[in-house]
Order: C-alpha cells, then sequence, then structure tokens
C-alpha cells in the first residue's frame, strides 16, 4: 500500500493551515467565502489579485454591494488592503493579502535581509528550489528542522 498522499488535481490549490483558521475566527461567512476565493486565485509570489467588483461578484454569484462589504470587512480586520479600489464596480483594483493571512513566503519576504542566524535555513531553502527534480515546500516543520 502506498501512504504517499497525492493531489488529484494541483491547479488551483491553496495551503489553508493556520492562516486561514484566523481568518475564519474573524470574518462572517459571506467574507470568509470571499477571502478563499481571493486565496484560490491571488498570485501565490506576492499575495496580489487583481480584480473588479463585478467580476468578484459574478465569480461569488454576490451582488457588487456584497462584494464591497465583505472587503470592507476585510480590510477593517486587517486581513488584507485595497488599491485603487473605487465605489464603481467595473473599476479595478489590487488585493493584497496581510503577511498573516497568507501561507506562502512572497517575493518581498524572500529579498529582505535575512537574520544571520537563519542563513543556514535560508541556504537549505534555496539549495531545495534550485532543483527542478526536488519539487517540495519547505514547511515550517522543515525550517524548524533545519535549525
Amino acid at each position: 500500500m502506498n501512504s504517499t498522499l497525492t493531489l488529484k488535481n494541483p491547479q488551483g490549490w491553496f495551503a489553508a493551515g493556520s492562516e486561514v483558521q484566523k481568518a475564519m475566527a474573524l470574518l462572517s461567512d459571506g467574507a470568509f467565502k470571499l477571502f478563499v476565493y481571493l486565496c484560490l486565485n491571488a498570485r501565490r509570489d506576492s499575495a496580489i489579485l487583481e480584480a473588479t467588483q463585478a467580476n468578484l461578484a459574478r465569480g461569488l454569484k454576490k451582488t457588487t454591494g456584497t462584494i464591497r462589504r465583505c472587503l470592507a470587512e476585510m480590510e477593517a480586520a486587517g486581513i488584507l488592503s485595497l488599491t485603487r479600489f473605487t465605489h464603481h464596480p467595473r473599476g479595478h483594483g489590487l488585493i493584497r493579502i496581510a503577511g498573516a493571512f497568507w501561507p506562502y513566503q512572497t517575493l518581498e519576504e524572500s529579498t529582505a535581509p535575512q537574520d544571520p542566524g537563519n542563513a543556514f535555513v535560508s541556504e537549505i531553502r534555496k539549495m531545495l528550489q534550485a532543483r527542478a527534480c526536488v519539487q517540495t515546500p519547505f514547511s515550517v516543520a522543515d525550517e524548524i528542522l533545519a535549525q
């Protein structure tokens, strides 16, 4: 019997850990549903999604007013920040999910100056990511083991 777990469909997959649990505890049902939608569609390397309220409403089968209220709820809770969003439903805006609610390391974090004590862990992460044959995430458990 094979004990390896394999995703049936890796497309659209999103890591749902403690970050998602924190959001679930803070948000109403509608806002949490929008949060999951945003997480599934945001860029993994930046936690950013460019969207319109109309497109979000269409994707979730909600009204633009509901989307606007849910975005405001998430922004007030510190879960995301909005840039260039207007009240116009078709106006494009950027949604950035806050680091505390995003399970992936963003480009900004990976290029930030490293703590010298974590240089070893950083080098291990770089070595794993450099090899195409090693398609593994470097999880928190792996980081603790490396330390």
